[in-house]
């Protein structure tokens, strides 16, 4: 069995993922949303979900996946990550518990995607990158080689790392943008190049 914690946009990606990958016993929990359903599937009751079952969390934001997903954690519950058939990852790549890879992604080799991580559609995260935990590389987002992202970092769309560079927690880089120098922590970025 594999639960899915969140039925917004992102846990639609998700459940994709896992059809592709022919699960088929799997649950949607969202207080917020019981009753409803997410391609054909209800959405249940948080409170009756099971600490056996495999659990991924499916929620967009940053902050909120990073509380659970340590919440989780310290609580011994089962993370899995969800990998779509359409992607491809490196058997020399580690993608930690909870992390979650598109379609069209690229995962290149000793690359470190660290827990509850969003690899988002044709992302490309190139040799020897270091996610951070609870971070989201957005679609069509590229990393050069040897970047590394702190925690709960957030590349959006189309932006391109350049090799080598290093971003701090909790850094929001805008879409399209060019990042050439070192980040720190807590900083938002924009443009060609990222100021």
């Amino acid at each position: 069995m594999t639960s899915i914690i969140g039925a917004g946009g992102h846990a639609h990606v998700v459940l994709d993922a896992l059809l592709a990958n022919k699960f088929n016993d799997i649950q949607i929990y969202d207080n917020n949303k019981v009753g409803l359903k997410i391609l054909g599937f209800v959405i249940e009751d948080i409170n009756s979900i099971e600490i056996k079952n495999a659990i991924h969390v499916a929620i967009g934001d940053n902050k909120s996946r990073y509380k659970l997903i340590n919440e989780y954690l310290h609580q011994s519950y089962n993370l899995k990550s969800v990998k779509h058939p359409q992607s491809i990852i490196s058997f020399f790549s580690k993608i930690e518990p909870g992390a979650m890879i598109s379609a069209g992604a690229v995962i290149g080799p000793n690359v470190i995607i660290n827990h509850g991580t969003i690899i988002n559609h044709n992302a490309v995260v190139d040799h020897e990158c270091i996610i951070g935990m609870c971070s989201h590389i957005a679609p069509s987002a590229t990393l050069g080689g040897n970047v590394q992202i702190g925690e709960g970092g957030f590349i959006g769309a189309g932006a391109v790392v350049l090799p080598g560079v290093k971003i701090g927690n909790w850094v929001t880089v805008g879409a399209g943008s060019v990042v050439t120098k070192d980040l720190p922590d807590n900083c938002v970025v924009k443009g060609v190049p990222a100021r």
